[in-house]
């Protein structure tokens, strides 16, 4: 039990000395989480948690963008347009194509209200910086009457860094109001109201709960297409039965031990939902990891 704690605390370690894991940015916040477990239980089930951590770098997140803008996105609408297969195309046609579709795209950042928030700025900030996306095709939500009247842009993209529980992309498309033509509507009533535009949603990461949520009827989000480029299933969530982290009993105990851990030292125990995933991002971590993770107070000691 110690030599798997120490193993993977090293394993960790490295991640973190090599950039591998750009955060945390200091070997001591490593130290500093590990000392909220104060027995060797407690270390085993957060190591095991640790040991499988899903974590994304700045640099995984520029490849998740270009894979779900570049082949999710333009390359699958222009496979559907052209009715060919994409791969006997002359290049020089492919090019023009590629560059066509590209140009019709208005890229919006998923913000619930106000600015948006960092996971959407930072993803923005690649859009421009790394793909090469034109500044004047990068909008606000607010700026939506402009986009649609502009008459430049054929297919509207709202993009963010991971679907939790799906209730984000759900209030946004159907109960957060924007200025329009001088009414107050929702991006579903502009869309209706639009319907030669193309609506999609691109999340770089997906959890199964979130699209699964999104399927129901509940959760309605007709007239928008959601795409992702990688998906979590329920093996990536920590106490779940067919969990990657423990097996069934093990999980059970875990559960126990750590739980009662989370009450004595006054933090919540589960994420959003209930949710139970071990993900981050290199600008944060979402709320449907385990607040374990990266909540900070006099008891307790944040990861990221």
């Amino acid at each position: 039990m110690s030599k798997f704690y120490t193993d993977v605390k090293s394993k960790i370690k490295f991640y973190i000395a090599s950039k591998i894991w750009d955060r945390p940015n200091r070997l001591s916040k490593l130290d500093g989480w590990y000392s909220n477990f104060d027995t060797p239980i407690e270390k085993y089930f957060a190591s095991k948690i640790l040991d499988k951590f899903i974590y994304y770098s700045y640099e995984d997140i520029i490849e998740l963008c270009k894979y779900g803008i570049f082949q999710n996105v333009v390359k699958n609408k222009l496979i559907k347009k052209l009715e060919l297969d994409i791969f006997i195309i002359e290049n020089k046609q492919y090019e023009l194509e590629f560059k066509k579709q590209l140009s019709n795209i208005a890229f919006i950042p998923l913000a619930d209200s106000g600015r948006p928030p960092e996971s959407s700025n930072l993803i923005a900030q690649i859009l421009r910086d790394e793909l090469n996306i034109q500044e004047d095709h990068i909008f606000f939500p607010a700026d939506i009457e402009v986009v649609i009247k502009s008459h430049k842009f054929s297919h509207i993209l709202i993009f963010d860094d991971i679907i939790g529980s799906g209730d984000q992309i759900y209030n946004f498309w159907n109960t957060i109001e924007f200025p329009f033509a001088g009414q107050n509507l929702t991006f579903r009533k502009i869309s209706e109201n639009n319907p030669t535009i193309d609506f999609e949603y691109l999340s770089l990461v997906a959890t199964q709960y979130g699209l699964e949520n999104l399927n129901e009827p509940t959760f309605n989000v007709n007239g928008l297409k959601i795409s992702f480029v990688e998906q979590l299933t329920d093996e990536y969530r920590i106490f779940n039965k067919k969990s990657i982290f423990f097996n069934e009993e093990e999980a059970k105990t875990a559960k126990l031990v750590l739980e009662n851990l989370c009450n004595v030292k006054g933090i919540k125990f589960k994420g959003h939902e209930n949710l139970d995933y071990a993900v981050s991002f290199s600008h944060g971590t979402p709320d449907c990891s385990l607040p374990m993770f990266k909540v900070e107070t006099p008891t307790w000691n944040g990861l990221f």
